[in-house]
């Protein structure tokens, strides 16, 4: 058994003016991840042109980064209602089942709170307050925690809702 091959499939851009907040767009290539396993490495990725966007959409964490631009033909998807969710700076997750294959998306959402300022929805607390109790998180890699919490502490805009928040959720 050989090593798996990394595959992120994400181009990162920052337009000469800046960007909106601040931070490089991140373009991701449609692809569909499905869990094959307990640990974060342990996913079958598939990528190519018969990947319709509302299901390449759905792989995402949150609806805030299940938005879309096609800059050839100017055409915005929203699939998820993310943009609104953007402009009331809310959280909140696409798929329960999806966000629970992977627990990295907890050190993620805590990142998203604290560096931007964003509330997260009733059911996005729901479900990671069951992750924590359930213990999953605690296979997160000690690098993935070390990497988002520099992130969230160096960009960070509002420590004191994500440290409510990381008290509540356990």
């Amino acid at each position: 058994v050989g090593e798996k091959e990394s595959f992120s499939g994400i181009i990162t851009f920052t337009p000469e003016g800046g960007s909106i907040l601040g931070e490089p767009y991140e373009f991701s290539v449609p692809r569909v991840e499905e869990s094959t396993g307990d640990t974060k490495q342990d996913f079958e990725i598939r990528s190519g042109k018969d990947i319709g966007k509302k299901e390449a959409f759905l792989r995402r964490e949150n609806t805030i980064n299940a938005v879309g631009y096609d800059p050839i033909t100017g055409e915005l998807y929203n699939p998820y209602n993310g943009l609104n969710d953007l402009k009331n700076k809310t959280m909140d997750l696409i798929d329960e089942k999806r966000f629970k294959e992977d627990p990295s998306r907890i050190v993620r959402a805590l990142q998203f709170q604290s560096r931007f300022g964003f509330t997260p929805s009733p059911r996005l607390v729901k479900v990671m307050k069951e992750m924590v109790e359930s213990g999953v998180v605690d296979s997160v890699p000690n690098e993935l925690w070390g990497k988002n919490f520099d992130k969230l502490m160096s960009k960070g805009v509002d420590f004191y809702q994500m440290f409510d928040f990381m008290r509540d959720t356990g």
